[in-house]
């Protein structure tokens, strides 16, 4: 876990978002939706137990959205989401049961394909059968919600797909383009359960926690962890990878005074990519997603879409590798691109360099550092150089600033 979020695990077990009895209550209520609603049962239901629109709160569809709304919220989105409802439909003002086309011609057939998707999807969510799931022709919200309720431990209680893009994007876990909402709730799960901390929470409670630390995309009055004497969010909140609008710039190398210090403090202007940031993982993760993104559209311009699902982000893969992305350039060359990021604006830049970053571009002359300057605004800049270490030698400062000290030993005999 980045320790930024760390230091609010303790506020947010205090606060208004966790309450236990509450959990419990929801829980309560999750079981008994279980037991009523039986693969079996599913399969018998009558239209009239199934539909919302009647003023019957005890539907399957009223249960699932109003009773258990605190397991994952599916308000707001039309009740088309359901298949079949009872209700008007734009200037038709006529109350009657409706349809959505792909289900079938008449109320009975869709109704009686709906029920067998649903008890298809409770299926494919035992084995977790992601490639069932996904072409479940549920709609992905009332699928989400159907697979939170049956397994709670196993699926995120988030279905909006704005929602989950929002997360991606402030835990950096990757583009969002092209994702279905459930690749995208198993993507965010799987950050939850690699970390030491969240991983024995429920989902109930990590989903609490991303809300309680970023506040809500589409709701206001949900605004993150909120420090009380300023009024002001504690943790930053990013704009999200696919509304960036990078520029690439151009800067000139100039040569460093050897009589002025090139030590690794922010004095004389200088920008300090690592120092300030070394805790804060976020942004180099975000520098890294939009210097992927960029690398995409570049692709794309230059007429080499074919090389795009070549791409890879191998620091996700290998932190040990000496570079982040592996792409390609315009002439279809593999480049190994470092990325560094910082908050600053363009400028001169100190940053750390581990021994196997330093030895990759020495060894590599398709090794690019790229610069992302101002990489958490929604308009960064990418200075992109060509192993910097070779081509400019002279520009370049090189400062040990650490060693590794190993000590074998022996247990003493006397």
């Amino acid at each position: 876990m980045d320790i930024a979020y760390q230091v609010h695990i303790a506020g947010f077990e205090e606060s208004k978002f966790l309450d236990v009895d509450k959990e419990k209550e929801i829980e309560e209520l999750r079981v008994r939706f279980v037991a009523d609603y039986s693969k079996d049962s599913i399969l018998n239901m009558k239209i009239d137990e199934y539909i919302n629109g009647k003023g019957d709160r005890n539907t399957f569809c009223n249960r699932i959205e109003t009773e258990l709304r605190d397991l994952g919220n599916m308000k707001g989105a039309f009740a088309t989401k359901f298949g079949v409802y009872y209700g008007t439909f734009g200037a038709d003002t006529e109350k009657k049961y409706r349809i959505v086309g792909k289900w079938g011609d008449t109320v009975e057939e869709a109704f009686e394909a709906i029920k067998r998707e649903i008890v298809n999807l409770i299926e494919a969510g035992a084995i977790k059968d992601f490639d069932k799931i996904n072409n479940n022709l549920i709609s992905p919200m009332l699928k989400g919600k159907i697979l939170s309720i049956y397994y709670p431990n196993d699926y995120l209680n988030i279905f909006s797909s704005s929602h989950l893009d929002f997360f991606m994007n402030q835990l950096s876990l990757g583009l969002t383009k092209g994702i279905s909402e459930i690749d995208k709730q198993k993507i965010i799960l799987e950050y939850k359960n690699n970390d030491p901390i969240m991983k024995s929470w429920s989902i109930y409670k990590f989903g609490k926690f991303l809300y309680y630390l970023f506040g809500s995309p589409t709701n206001n009055k949900v605004k993150g962890v909120i420090d009380v004497d300023s009024n002001k969010p504690m943790v930053e909140v990013f704009s999200g990878i696919s509304d960036v609008n990078y520029t690439i710039i151009e800067l000139r190398p100039k040569s460093i005074p050897t009589t002025k210090s090139t030590s690794t403090n922010n004095s004389g202007g200088k920008v300090d990519f690592e120092e300030k940031n070394r805790n804060n993982k976020r942004l180099g993760d975000r520098g890294e997603l939009i210097v992927l993104q960029s690398e995409i559209n570049k692709l794309k311009t230059c007429g080499k879409r074919n090389l795009v699902k070549a791409i890879k982000h191998i620091s996700k893969e290998n932190d040990a590798a000496g570079y982040d992305i592996l792409s390609f350039d315009e002439n279809g060359n593999e480049i190994y691109i470092e990325v560094k990021s910082t908050r600053a604006k363009p400028g001169d830049a100190n940053f750390y360099l581990t021994a196997n970053e330093l030895e990759r571009a020495k060894n590599d002359i398709n090794y690019w550092v790229y610069i992302v300057f101002e990489a958490n605004s929604a308009n960064p800049k990418i200075w992109r150089i060509n192993n910097p270490f070779e081509n400019n030698k002279d520009e370049i400062s090189l400062v040990p600033v650490a060693f590794r000290v190993r000590i074998g030993v022996e247990e003493n005999s006397y």
